[in-house]
Formats: C-alpha cells, structure tokens, sequence
C-alpha cells in the first residue's frame, strides 16, 4: 500500500477517535482540527520517504500534538512582535499544553493550575510562589483567581494580590471570565498591570451578583472597583 493510500485509510478509520483525543488534550476543537490538518501532511511526506510506521493512528495523533504545541509557539511569537497581549484561559490537558509555551499569558483558577502542576494550591502564598515558578520557565504573566480570596498578578515587572470586597454570591458561574474580561480590558486601556488586577476582581465580583453570567453593571462594578484592595 502506498503512503497515500495508508495515509486516507487511516483517516477514515481513525479520524473520530484521533480528533476526539485531540480535543480532549488542547481544549480547541479549531486547533486540533488544524494540528491533525498538519500532521497528515507531514505523514504523507515522511512515509513516503521513512515508510508507514507500525501505527499510523498512534503516529497521527503524537505528531497532531506536537504540531498544536508549535501553533501556540507561533501565537506567543508572533503576539510579542506584534507587541499584543493575548491571554489564555484554559484547563486540564490544554493547561499542561499552554505552560510549556514560553511567552503566553495565562488565566487560571487556583484549583486547575493546582491539578496541571500536581500541588495544591490553596491560599495567595501558594499562588504566588507556583506564579514565580512559571515565569521562570517562560510563561509572560499569570492571573490566578482564588475565589473568595481574590488574585494574584505575576508578571515581570512586579507580584499583586487583590482581595474583592464581602459580597453576597449569587453564581460564580461566568465569573472567571468576567474577571479575564476586566483585565485585559484595563491592560489594552493602558492601564498598569495592578490597576488591571482591581479591574478583574471588581468585574468578576459583580458578575457574581446574578444568574446567568455575564452581566457587570457599571455603577456596581465602579463600587467594587473602589472597595478591592491591593497588597
């Protein structure tokens, strides 16, 4: 059998399951279709050339993998020439993935990032110690929100730990993202990375006054902005 033949043969026959695999992995169905895209291309290449390895579903889905680790590479490289700040806000598998990209920016809560790193991590000390740690491998900076507690800031330029002020918790459901949004919105307005912080923490506390998600009213938000403290 050609390359090509075993190559569409084994798509077709393991394309579900590879794909699935995949996205279970990186958390972006957009970019393990892309990175299975890429791993074909490279198999019809390489098994013309080396011969079709004992595994060609197991082949697809290592080099799929690697090929999404280059894409985030590229992302971060490309972000730091073009002077853009992007931020990832992920989990499981896709987190593991992420912290080995230098140059991401990353949002996460407390529990994923303790579970990606195999440690608890429980209060701000911690927090802000596994922080340190990622930025020494590379990471730009990381947000990590603690619940109740708050979050810390880590970037090159300084560490911040942002307390919400007492509130009354409706949902926290959209809360991290609410949180995400503030930040980087008071980033791309210019402002400093603590005042950002400030911003995250007013925006995913007011997000918890409600049901639903994703309603920040500006008049509450405006009060939590005051009432966050910065230490």
């Amino acid at each position: 059998m050609t390359a090509a033949a075993q190559i569409e043969a084994t798509f077709r026959r393991e394309h579900g399951r590879i794909l699935a695999a995949l996205i279970s992995r990186l958390g972006d169905f957009d970019l393990a279709e892309d990175a299975l895209q890429e791993a074909l291309v490279n198999a019809l290449e390489q098994w013309e050339r080396d011969g079709i390895p004992r595994n060609p579903g197991a082949w697809l889905l290592t080099v799929a993998g690697h090929r999404a680790v280059d894409r985030l590479r590229r992302a971060a490289t490309h972000e730091n020439k073009a002077k853009k700040s992007v931020w990832l806000d992920t989990s499981g598998a896709a987190l593991k993935t992420a912290l080995g990209v230098r140059g991401v920016n990353i949002k996460v809560n407390a529990a994923e990032l303790g579970e990606a790193l195999g440690s608890e991590i429980s209060n701000v000390d911690l927090a802000i110690s596994a922080g340190r740690k990622l930025l020494a491998q590379g990471i730009s900076s990381i947000a990590i929100t603690l619940g109740k507690d708050g979050a810390v800031l880590i970037v090159d330029s300084g560490v911040w730990a942002a307390h919400p002020p007492e509130i009354e918790v409706i949902s926290t459901v959209g809360s991290g993202d609410a949180f995400l949004g503030g930040l980087a919105f008071a980033l791309e307005q210019g402002h400093s990375p603590k005042t950002a912080l400030r911003y995250g923490i007013a925006a995913g506390a007011t997000n918890a006054l409600h049901f639903g998600g994703g309603i920040v009213e500006t008049d509450v938000f405006d009060k939590f902005l005051d009432a966050t403290t910065l230490q």
